[in-house]
């Protein structure tokens, strides 16, 4: 399917970044979702045209997806929030009791903002 990208997988999920190109999504969607762990998962879309994001596929297995240095042992994967759109996380935010931490590096600052 001409898939390029990055995957990293250790114990708290996966994340990657992929490039697949507009002719073969449908079929790497369709994929995915015969996946049980994998079906319907969010995927985060943007169009590019001609350029490649990516070289190559690479797939790495990792201790911790975010190398953060911490060895932290009661991290629990299943303790998770919940996704919230745009007019929610806006009402959210403005509430004086919320503490927002922006993750983000310069790029992707410089691309997106609240």
């Amino acid at each position: 399917m001409d898939v390029l990208g990055r995957i990293y997988v250790a114990n708290e999920g996966i994340n990657a970044q992929l490039s697949v190109p507009a002719k073969n999504f449908d079929v790497f969607k369709t994929f995915l979702d015969g996946i049980y762990f994998l079906e319907n998962v969010r995927l985060n879309i943007a169009i590019e045209q001609y350029l490649k994001s990516f070289l190559k596929l690479k797939v790495k297995v990792r201790h911790k997806i975010v190398a953060d240095g911490l060895n932290d042992d009661t991290f629990d994967v299943r303790n998770k929030g919940i996704h919230v759109g745009a007019e929610k996380f806006n009402e959210l935010i403005e509430d004086p009791d919320t503490v927002l931490v922006d993750m983000r590096n310069h790029y992707e600052s410089e691309i997106g903002h609240f």
